[in-house]
């Protein structure tokens, strides 16, 4: 028997041999004009103890349902997301054997779709490096066998044929003499080319004037037969670092020789902008194709594929111009037209007092030079 000493209410369960089952009685106080009165109820405790079985019955169904679907749900979920995993993770582990055919699939979830992407992408630039690199040993393999092949021709030479015959012991040493040259520009390249990479450099900015730049490195190509024209304000102060953007500027004029046009002509100019100095080395050769352009900066790149060596360049020109300007700041680029040839550009600082007199007057000159 329980009861609240408050309100009066109480209820008894007992097993009663009138009613032979067991009953639940529950009695609320009730105060009626002063008097007291209890209000009985009473129902039997099987048919209370039947129900509370049933709903605990129902309710184990209804949890183990729920369990087994959640477990089944689970487990259709995790080896749907797992597989694609699964596959990235064997397609790295290929990838990182050097196998570069592999090929990321792309999942419908956004997480898994991005990491396949991540993961293309990053072989496509494997792809690309690899075929640098192929294309490196064996450009680099021609440069080197070319030079070492024509020494050793020409000192056989000297030994059985040259003999008494001065002009020819004059000639073949001369030869030599080339390709022991060519090999060390390409060695100093190559070395030139990996500190501006590294970025194993200090950058010195000074104040100079451009024209006497541009007119020392047309200086050195005298004798090729070519027309210069220099429009370039000879007043016209920049801020750089001379030694390094004259590299630029003579690597741009070394490649433009190359691919001169019929006219034999090349054109040097400088556009200035009150914030910086553009200078443009132009040829009137052939046109390069839109779709290679941009690989023109990569080392040892052929527009051509029919490989041949011209001149004493070592095919890292392009490539250090790229280096020196992503290394100082300068912006560099390229355009092609047809039949306007190819132009290349890049950038300086202007000191400011100078900008106004080169937007009044340019000077243009014109330097021929004679094989």
């Amino acid at each position: 028997m329980t009861q609240n000493s408050q309100s009066h209410d109480f209820s008894i369960r007992f097993d009663s041999e009138i009613f032979e089952q067991g009953m639940y009685f529950y009695g609320k106080n009730a105060k009626i004009q002063d008097n007291d009165f209890y209000i009985f109820i009473n129902t039997p405790i099987e048919l209370l103890d039947s129900t509370i079985f049933v709903l605990k019955r129902q309710f184990g169904l209804v949890a183990l349902m729920v369990f087994s679907f959640a477990t089944i749900v689970t487990f259709i979920l995790s080896r749907r997301l797992s597989r694609p995993l699964v596959q990235i993770t064997e397609n790295a582990r290929k990838l990182a054997h050097g196998d570069l055919s592999v090929k990321f699939n792309e999942d419908e979830y956004s997480e898994v779709k991005e990491l396949s992407k991540t993961l293309n992408f990053a072989t496509h630039e494997f792809r690309k490096t690899d075929e640098l690199r192929r294309d490196l040993v064996a450009n680099v393999s021609h440069d080197i066998k070319t030079p070492l092949t024509m020494i050793k021709a020409y000192a056989e030479m000297i030994q059985d044929i040259s003999g008494d015959d001065p002009e020819m012991r004059e000639k073949h040493p001369g030869v030599i003499v080339d390709e022991v040259n060519h090999l060390e520009r390409l060695v100093n390249d190559m070395l030139t080319l990996s500190k501006y990479e590294s970025q194993v450099f200090d950058i010195k900015e000074t104040t100079f004037k451009l024209y006497d730049q541009v007119l020392g490195s047309v200086n050195l190509f005298q004798g090729l037969d070519i027309d210069f024209v220099i429009d370039v304000d000879p007043m016209l102060e920049v801020i750089a670092d001379e030694i390094k953007m004259g590299q630029v500027l003579y690597n741009y004029i070394n490649n433009a020789t190359k691919y001169v046009g019929d006219d034999r002509i090349i054109e040097i100019h400088a556009h200035v902008d009150p914030k910086e100095v553009t200078v443009s080395v132009s040829d009137h050769g052939p046109r390069i194709d839109a779709d290679i352009i941009n690989h023109v900066w990569d080392r040892y790149y052929k527009i051509d594929k029919n490989y041949q060596r011209t001149g004493g360049s070592s095919g890292l020109g392009l490539s250090i111009v790229r280096a020196i300007c992503e290394a100082t700041g300068s912006k560099y680029w390229v355009t092609s037209e047809v039949g306007e040839g190819s132009t290349f550009f890049y950038t300086l600082k202007p000191v400011q007092s100078s900008s106004p007199q080169t937007h009044l007057k340019k000077q243009k000159k014109q330097t021929r030079s004679k094989k």
